[in-house]
């Protein structure tokens, strides 16, 4: 029995503008040679399993926070601030993004 190609709904508005903001950003981040976690956390894996990290969830980011309010952290300093308070969270990622001298 022959199977037909699933058709999905496809990505929505934030995850089409989530790919665009994140390839721009990686793009930002190589050219100025940052390409290692920023927090180095106890337990840091410094260029492996990276991703971004937000000062708020992704979901409550408002105007142009995705592009300006992130950093490279690897998944288990990620986590750690996941971990912690919303104020928190974007207290440290404010602070390491002034610390650099560029967003």
């Amino acid at each position: 029995m022959k199977r037909g190609k699933t058709i999905g709904l496809g990505a929505g508005k934030k995850t089409r503008a989530n790919k665009k903001t994140n390839a721009a950003r990686k793009r930002k981040f190589e050219a100025k040679d940052l390409t290692t976690c920023e927090l180095g956390y106890p337990g840091c894996t410094k260029d492996n399993f990276l991703s971004w990290a937000h000062g708020k969830k992704r979901r409550k980011l408002q105007g142009d926070e995705l592009a300006t309010c992130a950093i490279l952290a690897c998944i288990n300093c990620h986590d750690v601030i996941e971990r912690m308070s919303p104020e928190g969270m974007l207290a440290i990622v404010q602070s390491v993004i002034a610390e650099r001298g560029w967003s």
